[in-house]
């Protein structure tokens, strides 16, 4: 199953897998692709201690930026903001400027 599937969006090139169904928020390279998975943006269905969330994308085909966006009090805060950098060996972490 799973890694059947990676290795058919690798072989068609695939860049940026997106999901969400699981309420958890994470960003992370995996095969050469970026994984983004957004936590729960307006669900009170809640994992305790996941607050609401959501993931904001910008860039282009050589750089990523992913930030992810959570609740805090009043409104949606930046809490991480992690930068990709596409190379030979395909996305991988690229240091902040």
């Amino acid at each position: 199953g799973r890694e059947a599937a990676l290795q058919g969006f690798s072989a068609a090139g695939v860049d940026l897998i997106l999901g969400g169904h699981v309420h958890l928020a994470y960003v992370q390279p995996l095969n050469g692709m970026l994984v983004s998975h957004a936590g729960t943006t307006i669900s009170n269905r809640l994992i305790p201690g996941q607050p609401n969330s959501f993931n904001v994308i910008r860039g282009d085909r050589q750089r990523l930026e992913l930030e992810q966006m959570e609740w805090r009090d009043t409104g949606f805060e930046r809490i991480q903001r992690k930068l990709f950098q596409r190379t030979t060996a395909g996305w991988q972490p690229h240091d902040q400027p």
